[in-house]
């Protein structure tokens, strides 16, 4: 029997030849399925292991990084509507802005699809 596809985590899945059998991680067991077994495997996101620094970091992507976008484009309007040179901190702003915002937004749509 080889192993199921992209399932590290134990569970019932098809052994490849049609049977139901409880993968444990590494390799089948011999352990077949009574009636209250499940026959597809859980795909929830245990919430319990997430680390905080995971959530900040999402949080921080999604929030701060769009704010320090605006703020940045802001201060480089401004300076060339008054003829300065554009700050350089301006430009960092921006850029990190961009890079916070699209990671922000890929991790919001990655989380929506291990959700599912």
């Amino acid at each position: 029997m080889s192993p199921p596809e992209k399932a590290a985590a134990p569970g019932w899945y098809l052994d490849g030849r049609g049977t139901l059998h409880w993968w444990n991680g590494l390799r089948w067991t011999q352990d077949e399925p009574d009636d209250a077994a499940p026959t597809t495997p859980d795909r929830t996101i245990d919430w319990g292991s997430t680390s905080i620094l995971t959530i900040l970091a999402l949080v921080l992507s999604v929030v701060v990084a769009p704010v320090g976008l605006v703020l940045g484009c802001v201060s480089i309007a401004i300076a060339r509507r008054q003829l300065r040179p554009t700050p350089l901190l301006a430009v960092v702003a921006a850029a990190a802005g961009v890079l916070g915002t699209t990671v922000g937004v890929f991790s919001v749509l990655a989380l929506g699809v291990l959700a599912q």
